[in-house]
């Protein structure tokens, strides 16, 4: 879901990810991907964008209006998010680790032979 609003820089658009993730673009700015948790916070991001603080205020209560409930801010995991880059799930990055540790301990212990 990408939201878009008409400003002053002009069109700026938020697509929602999941926890409290977006990417937010404003012309004339390379995209950006952060954490915003609140209306404030991405009010405060809209200004640092180029945005009056009124402005920013009123386009960030909208944009932050269609944000949709499965975006809903929750406490991040670091293994989640190390297991996420790499595009394996838990489990498979798990057996891959352990074959990894099981392959270099087994030949640590023939070349000390």
């Amino acid at each position: 879901m990408s939201p878009t609003e008409a400003t002053s820089l002009g069109p700026v658009s938020v697509t929602y990810a999941f926890r409290s993730r977006l990417l937010l673009e404003v012309p004339g700015r390379e995209a950006e991907q952060c954490r915003v948790t609140s209306r404030r916070e991405l009010a405060g991001l809209l200004e640092d964008h180029g945005l009056t603080a009124a402005e920013a205020t009123s386009i960030a209560e909208r944009l932050w209006a269609a944000r949709p409930g499965d975006a809903a801010s929750a406490p991040l995991d670091p293994w989640d998010t190390f297991a996420a880059s790499t595009g394996l799930s838990r489990w498979k990055l798990l057996l891959v680790v352990s074959a990894l540790v099981v392959g270099v301990a087994t030949l640590v212990t023939v070349l000390a032979r």
